[in-house]
């Protein structure tokens, strides 16, 4: 039987490193689904972009999606092109980190999982045209697949956090804690790594009225220069 994430979260503190992850993996449950892409075009139109000191907060979703867009890029070897362009043909953020997932264990070629996903009405027949047999795959994503309660996302994207040492145990913890969607992860670790708080400090000024544009502003962070800065913050660039 498999329990809450979040219910669990006391005991996984003693977790650590890639055996948190797989901790996770095996005792998640939750109420996340891999939804199936529609026809329907999405927009993901932006009115602020840019930090403006007298709207404070205006930038907020902007300066969220591009964060998480940017690392997701970078740590996966793909353009923010096809991420935007998957995210308008109707997949949804779950099945961007499912793609990861896959990527990461199975084909290690991020952007063209993507684009064959787009060329094909389910995840079954992408899979098929890949070359990744379903019998492989873990019982996790086998769920995650078949639109079952999965925490792909989180634990994904948690993985992705310790494999490239830009998050430990405790600050995953205490981002779990504090409820932290997938952007609000990556937020909150990007100013961890180029301001003057942890990961946990920032998301608790956020949970208390801070916009994070401003955080963001305050850092020194150039939402422009965001894809660059994760590079060099995954060691992808010195």
């Amino acid at each position: 039987m498999y329990l809450n994430l979040r219910a669990m979260r006391t005991n996984l503190f003693h977790y650590s490193g890639i055996i948190f992850i797989a901790a996770l993996m095996l005792l998640a449950s939750g109420g996340m689904k891999v939804a199936q892409a529609n026809s329907t075009i999405q927009c993901h139109c932006f009115q602020e972009r840019m930090f403006d000191t007298k709207k404070p907060g205006a930038a907020d979703a902007y300066y969220l999606a591009t964060t998480h867009n940017a690392f997701y890029a970078q740590a996966g070897g793909a353009s923010k092109k096809i991420i935007v362009r998957a995210r308008q043909r109707g997949l949804h953020e779950e099945d961007l980190w499912l793609a990861f997932a896959l990527s990461q264990n199975y084909t290690n070629e991020l952007e063209q999982l993507l684009t064959t996903r787009l060329q094909h009405t389910s995840w079954d027949d992408t899979l098929k045209v890949v070359g990744i047999e379903a019998d492989t795959l873990s019982l996790e994503l086998k769920r995650a697949l078949q639109g079952e309660p999965s925490n792909i996302t989180e634990e994904t994207l948690m993985q992705a956090l310790v494999q490239h040492n830009l998050a430990d145990t405790v600050q995953l913890q205490e981002l779990l804690e504090l409820n932290a969607s997938a952007k609000e992860f990556l937020a909150s670790i990007l100013l961890q790594q180029y301001g003057k708080q942890s990961a946990s400090e920032y998301l608790r000024l956020v949970r208390s009225g801070a916009h994070w544009d401003w955080l963001m502003h305050e850092a020194g962070i150039d939402i422009a220069q965001v894809e660059q800065l994760w590079a060099y913050a995954l060691g992808l660039k010195t």
